[in-house]
């Protein structure tokens, strides 16, 4: 396990912040950088958490690999595992499709259907899937999930939509005792 920081107070975790995971890998760049990904994702998270008073402090942040992160504060000591819920077939598409688009040197813009009436289930299955998935994988080290939404389902809507669409999925999840989710802009918790 790899230091990352020590943040005193809430302050001071905004300041490491503003370096420490600060952005993501393009997507055809992401090969080889996943913690990259991994640091951006739990960035926004511990902005959210700072945000809404739930960080105690001092925080320390550990790497690992099983789990991704380990934090330290001075009453608890919890694992996060970060992990996409994305549908492996619609990612080697937007991949071809990026490959295909950056080669002739235009923009890359996608179509997305706001309209498409499985919307909805599609979102929900791909995040239960994922719950499940890491549920029953069960490392010791695990105690909340991270999961980033990878997908066009939920694009274009707004929180309620989103948990609304995912009521119920954190109890597939029993075992963590924490479930957060980041999409788009947001960033909730399927479990208190």
């Amino acid at each position: 396990m790899k230091e990352a920081f020590k943040a005193r107070g809430s302050g001071e975790l905004c300041h490491v912040l503003r370096r420490w995971g600060r952005s993501a890998p393009p997507r055809l760049e992401r090969r080889g950088r996943q913690k990259e990904l991994e640091r951006f994702c739990l960035r926004i998270l511990l902005e959210f958490q700072n945000r809404n008073g739930l960080l105690e402090f001092p925080l320390r942040v550990a790497e690992s690999e099983n789990p991704d992160f380990v934090l330290t504060s001075p009453s608890c000591e919890k694992g996060i595992e970060v992990v996409e819920a994305s549908d492996p077939r619609e990612q080697a598409e937007w991949t071809a499709f990026e490959k295909k688009v950056q080669a002739s040197g235009g923009d890359v813009i996608r179509h997305i259907d706001l309209m498409h009436p499985e919307r909805r289930p599609k979102f929900r299955k791909l995040v239960q899937k994922t719950i499940i998935s890491k549920a029953q994988k069960g490392s010791s080290g695990v105690d909340e999930l991270l999961i980033y939404a990878n997908t066009d389902w939920d694009d274009f809507e707004d929180l309620d939509w989103k948990k609304t669409a995912l009521n119920g999925c954190g109890s597939l999840g029993s075992r963590f005792s924490q479930i957060w989710v980041i999409s788009g802009g947001d960033v909730f918790s399927l479990q208190s």
